[in-house]
């Protein structure tokens, strides 16, 4: 049955939330009212001022002007950061370089698989031969009147022992009593003739975290009482036989561990959610992957999936394998695919799109196209919803000024729920009542940024401020195209959508907007072609604020 029949309403007229009206074609001022756009920054102004040549007429370049842009591989790394230290989670940092007996321990006999996949590190090591005539040549140059095989022997005692090229270099330097530039010559000329060559060390790099970890997990347990929580994100390397849209030779995992008396999956599930949905992810599962190598439970290995791509794995692990490393307890752990999750969550087909934007550019985009792509996230559909955000737009806007602490009604009606008994369904009425509130003195109700407008010019997305009279402010050349949706519209919208949800007797909640730093906080979005069109071009997306708007939804039975 549906919610919105028998909807009384007080406080304004019924009718759909439409958002902001439309804007015009031009008229608009600039960023500080009068389309200078003159900066009030003291050391800028110092540095402008004194930014000349040395004639005294000519300006020069500065350099240190302007704002960076982030790549969206590290804007992921930096949410997903925030998200594992929300949850409670300590960050770690773990070796790059894996012996391989540590692969062999963890995975006994299924080992070789993984050391199949992974790079093995090298050292350069002397060979005893004659030397060719380059590199008699080379020795003359550099050690005039000394014997050939003399400082081939020299040269390859001094290569006995795994060495890098610094320390090579320094060693024939103190040797042979010469500059540091002749010791490097003499190098480049062993390398190329092949008089030293690369042995393979027993020393990986890291493939997967799960090496890595155990030992850190045997120290940390040593400090600290369980439940242990604790995260890294970083580089592994995988040897791929074949480089495409779905496969690279590095890649960046996000990987936890939770070391307890016992796991509760229920409550890993629950992380894995929050993790989602933190990401705007909206749906994943678990499917159940037996391992064949035995270092998980074997109903407790399982494959993460958004739709058709693999994005992670994760798994309780076995009792034996703790043991062997002397880990006590239950270890569940998490490995995240960090570029597919970002592939899944701004909608990149390619993974090379993503991480090498310089080279796998996205398609042209206009600045109306981009303002078009920008769209709520949750709006309400019943008309009871659209009636709750069209007055919660309203009564923001009439109480901006309102000093705090303070409380405004911005809406009260009566709405008949249905009430399910065991013989019939019947409506009961309920009030509802939404309220705008700031409990913190020395304030107003709303935020300073609570309705910024969001524009669109070259390519950048930018929110920027309106003053009270200013709610008109038009489309044009100093501030680009206007989005149909201020900050005010989304976190409105929101509040509808939620009203639809929470729908029930006796329930109540409070929905808030604090510091604002991206679309999402305002319940915006751009559609994944506009995404990926921005990030590929490296331009601004920069919409953040203090919004600080709280708004209380209470439903009650009328008597």
């Amino acid at each position: 049955m549906n919610p919105e029949r028998g909807i009384k309403e007080r406080g304004g007229k019924g009718g759909i939330f439409e958002g902001v009206s439309k804007s015009a074609s031009s008229g608009s001022p600039g960023v500080n009212g009068k389309g200078t756009g003159v900066t009030t920054d003291p050391r800028q102004i110092a540095v402008r001022s004194n930014a000349r040549s040395s004639n005294g007429n000519e300006k020069t370049v500065d350099y240190r002007s302007g704002r960076g842009r982030s790549h969206p591989l590290h804007d992921g790394i930096t949410r997903l950061r925030d998200l594992f230290f929300g949850l409670g989670f300590t960050e770690m940092e773990l070796s790059y370089f894996v012996p391989d007996t540590d692969i062999k321990k963890l995975y006994g006999p299924h080992s070789g698989s993984i050391l199949t996949e992974s790079y093995f590190l090298s050292h350069m090591k002397g060979v005893h031969f004659p030397p060719p005539e380059d590199i008699a040549r080379a020795i003359e140059n550099v050690l005039p009147g000394m014997e050939q095989e003399e400082v081939i022997n020299r040269l390859i005692g001094l290569m006995k022992n795994p060495v890098n090229i610094d320390d090579l270099a320094n060693g024939i330097m103190v040797e042979f009593q010469i500059p540091p530039e002749k010791g490097r010559s003499l190098i480049d000329v062993l390398v190329r003739e092949e008089i030293c060559e690369l042995e393979n060390q027993r020393i990986t790099l890291r493939k997967e975290m799960g090496p890595p970890w155990m030992p850190t997990v045997k120290a940390v347990q040593k400090l600290s009482s369980p439940p242990i929580k604790i995260f890294t994100i970083g580089m592994g390397f995988h040897h791929e036989p074949v480089l495409d849209a779905m496969h690279l030779r590095n890649h960046y995992t996000a990987s936890l561990v939770i070391l307890d008396r016992s796991i509760n999956m229920d409550s890993i599930k629950e992380v894995l959610d929050d993790i989602m949905e933190g990401l705007h992810i909206a749906e994943h599962r678990l499917d159940v992957n037996p391992d064949p190598s035995h270092i998980f439970k074997s109903d407790r290995k399982f494959i993460i999936r958004c739709g058709e791509i693999k994005v992670g794995e994760c798994g309780e692990l076995s009792p034996e394998v703790l043991q062997s490393f002397d880990i006590e307890g239950a270890m569940f752990l998490v490995d995240l695919g960090l570029e597919h999750m970002i592939m899944v969550s701004e909608g990149y087909p390619d993974i090379r799109e993503l991480l090498y934007p310089q080279f796998y550019s996205a398609w042209s985009l206009s600045d109306l196209d981009i303002a078009r792509s920008i769209k709520p996230i949750k709006r309400p559909e019943t008309a009871i919803g659209k009636i709750v955000a069209r007055a919660v737009k309203k009564g923001c806007l009439m109480n901006r000024s309102v000093k705090t602490p303070a409380r405004k009604v911005l809406w009260t009606g009566e709405v008949y729920i249905p009430d399910i008994t065991e013989s019939e369904e019947s409506l009961k009425r309920h009030r509802l009542k939404i309220t705008l509130e700031n409990p913190y003195a020395g304030t107003t109700l709303c935020g300073p940024a609570f309705n910024n407008q969001i524009f669109v010019s070259r390519g950048d997305i930018t929110g920027i401020p309106v003053g009270e009279d200013e709610d008109k402010n038009k489309t044009g050349p100093d501030r680009g195209i206007r989005v149909k949706y201020s900050y005010l519209d989304g976190f409105a919208l929101m509040v509808g959508n939620r009203v639809e949800d929470l729908l029930g007797p006796g329930k109540s909640e409070s929905v808030k907007s604090g510091m604002v730093k991206n679309l999402q906080d305002v319940n915006l979005k751009l559609d994944r072609k506009a995404y990926r069109f921005i990030k590929s071009n490296q331009r601004d997306l920069d919409v953040k604020g203090p919004v600080f708007l709280q708004v209380n939804i209470s439903i009650k039975k009328s008597h």
